[in-house]
């Protein structure tokens, strides 16, 4: 299903009816620049094969909702850019996500800048080595709960909350950044964040904090 329905630009729906996605193991820029779409039903898919969903919805600038809290993600390992670019989306459900199993998440909600509300506070992200630019942009959010994330294995923060504009309190104090390498924009441009506490972090394999 790699690219399936990927650069359909001017399709504004999709319906799956009978679709059996049992068997996929790849959905990797499925719907990648489907900038027309104001809604996606896929709660019908079957994801417990999927390993990868890189870039998934990528580029659907115009998508609002999207279903996926149904989603079984327990063997995905590939969450990049999964909802990069989705500049006009208003809710997404990922509490069910199972992501014990991913490495990458960099970009993953990069430019969701019309989400008021993002619960990613029971992301098991203890394999996870790139969180690079991952909330970017998310300028609407004014809570971003990652106190319980681990991140012992997280090689590059780069731009990690970078234009987080508004939001008034991030706890990031737990986190554990003995193997980062760059944290540079890690918190560039949140404007409304008054105070952070660093105290804790590990700064001996750093490269460039910018």
């Amino acid at each position: 299903a790699e690219s399936m329905f990927a650069y359909l630009t001017e399709v504004e729906s999709i319906e799956f009816k009978n679709v059996n996605t049992s068997e996929v193991n790849t959905m990797k820029n499925m719907f990648n620049d489907c900038e027309s779409l104001s809604s996606l039903e896929v709660d019908c898919f079957d994801t417990a094969n999927v390993t990868d969903m890189f870039g998934m919805f990528n580029y659907c600038r115009n998508l609002k909702s999207v279903n996926v809290s149904d989603f079984d993600t327990s063997k995905v390992q590939n969450m990049g850019l999964m909802f990069c670019n989705c500049n006009s989306l208003l809710e997404v459900d990922v509490t069910g996500f199972d992501t014990s199993q991913v490495t990458d998440m960099v970009y993953m909600f990069l430019g969701c800048k019309s989400l008021t509300v993002l619960d990613v506070s029971g992301f098991d992200t203890s394999k996870v080595t790139n969180m690079r630019y991952m909330f970017d942009e998310c300028s609407s959010l004014s809570v971003l709960d990652v106190s319980g994330f681990d991140t012992s294995n997280v090689e590059n923060m780069i731009g990690m909350f970078l234009r987080c504009s508004n939001i008034t309190y991030l706890d990031v104090s737990n986190f554990n950044t003995s193997k980062v390498k760059s944290m540079w924009g890690m918190f560039d441009r949140c404007s409304k964040l008054t105070e952070i506490d660093v105290s804790n972090f590990d700064t001996s394999n750093l490269e460039d904090s910018g």
